[in-house]
């Protein structure tokens, strides 16, 4: 599918872009300001304390970057950000100047990382945003600099610009700032990698499917992990209506509900989930159909659903996954139900192999058979690439009557 050049993506690379180009402006401008302000009245300003904090600030933009969920630190950081004005002056405390350094380098560089991930390939965006970034930069600086006699004014001005900046990032990012809650406090729980050709190859725009086993309640969190964009998953019923969750998955992660009733006669998820490829976002299915409840087989043959939604959304790349290590795990089913029975996980290793993205061709779309049946072997297969593993078993070769079954689902 052929991408407009001035599409969403690009209008909020330049949205980004002008929010960088304030940013960095303010800031820069802000510190030299209150070293004026020290230096005339006799006072040395921490130089070398804002330094050292705004390199610890980049210390950790860079070891927690993602391309997208970078952006989930400005929600939580800028409100601290804002605050921190008011202590850097008049006082000048070198803890209030090493906050400030150290919170305003991890939103420019949380900024910077997506801008660079994301950059447009046509020129006329491309060039449109570096210039509303050097011109926005340019400007704040210059406007700021004209009120080195009015120095309380440039500091309204600064706390008015971040509490835009707050609520903006608040209503726009709401969701990124929780991923990147959530993926805090599992992170002492799960030591998550990727390998495989697929790593660092998956699309950042465009319709993308992404698939894979199903062995435990979290799998969505270990997927989002290691995928560069926001994903749509698919749930079943059984757990989109429980009244805490349900909000969560329809007003914030956007969940497509599925429903439990295998002898349904329709299917609307099939077409949310083709509705939403079409708009250029990014589906995550688990085709089994439901959570891994038994050691064998390794892998069910996957539901008619992706082939439903393949075959309408032929365009759309698919990535493959094969998720190692979250079987046996906390929330799975083996040895009992999720979470009973089960010593709760700490520092647990999972391996998500990824596959390289590709396009289904028009042969494999013919039936559904000859899909499920490609796919299926296509998981499977990367199994095998997991180190260490020791590969003996296949997947289930029974047909059931799956027409009437949920076409996917997060969890089941």
């Amino acid at each position: 599918m052929d991408v407009a050049p001035w599409n969403r993506w690009t209008w909020a690379w330049i949205a980004w872009c002008l929010a960088a180009g304030v940013h960095v402006a303010a800031t820069g401008t802000w510190l030299w300001l209150c070293a004026y302000e020290a230096e005339a009245a006799g006072r040395s300003f921490p130089w070398n304390v804002a330094l050292l904090a705004g390199l610890a600030g980049a210390i950790v933009a860079v070891g927690t970057w993602h391309p997208r969920r970078s952006l989930g630190w400005l929600p939580w950081t800028f409100p601290l950000a804002t605050l921190s004005v008011l202590f850097c002056w008049p006082a000048g405390s070198p803890w209030a100047v090493a906050g400030f350094a150290l919170l305003n380098s991890l939103i420019f560089l949380s900024l910077l990382g997506p801008i660079a991930a994301l950059a447009p390939r046509p020129p006329g965006p491309l060039l449109a945003g570096i210039a509303l970034h050097i011109f926005a930069a340019k400007l704040v600086s210059v406007y700021l600099l004209t009120l080195l006699s009015q120095f309380p004014k440039a500091q309204g001005i600064l706390i008015t610009l971040g509490l835009v900046a707050s609520l903006s990032s608040w209503i726009v990012g709401y969701r990124v700032a929780l991923e990147r809650l959530v993926e805090g406090l599992i992170w002492p729980l799960y030591r998550i990698r990727a390998l495989g050709p697929g790593v660092g190859r998956i699309p950042l725009t465009g319709p993308l499917v992404v698939i894979g086993n199903h062995t435990n309640m979290l799998d969505p969190l270990f997927l989002g992990k290691i995928m560069p964009r926001r994903m749509i998953p698919m749930m079943t019923s059984k757990y989109y209506d429980l009244p805490v969750l349900s909000f969560f998955m329809r007003y914030v992660v956007g969940t497509i509900r599925v429903e439990d009733n295998r002898r349904k006669k329709e299917a609307p998820e099939i077409d949310e989930a083709v509705a939403r490829l079409r708009q250029g976002h990014c589906v995550m299915i688990f085709p089994e159909g439901r959570l891994k409840r038994q050691e064998t087989p390794v892998l069910n043959y996957f539901a008619q659903g992706i082939w439903h939604i393949l075959k309408q959304v032929p365009e759309a790349r698919i990535v493959a996954t094969w998720i190692d290590g979250a079987w046996g795990a906390y929330l799975s089913y083996r040895h009992g139900p999720p979470g009973v029975g089960k010593p709760f996980d700490w520092w647990r290793p999972i391996t998500i192999v990824v596959a390289e993205p590709f396009r289904l061709p028009p042969e494999v779309l013919e039936t559904h058979q000859k899909t499920r049946r490609f796919l299926t072997d296509f998981v499977l297969g990367l199994r095998a690439k997991v180190p260490g593993l020791q590969v003996a078993e296949a997947p289930l070769e029974t047909d059931v009557d799956e027409a009437a079954a949920p076409a996917a689902s997060v969890d089941d």
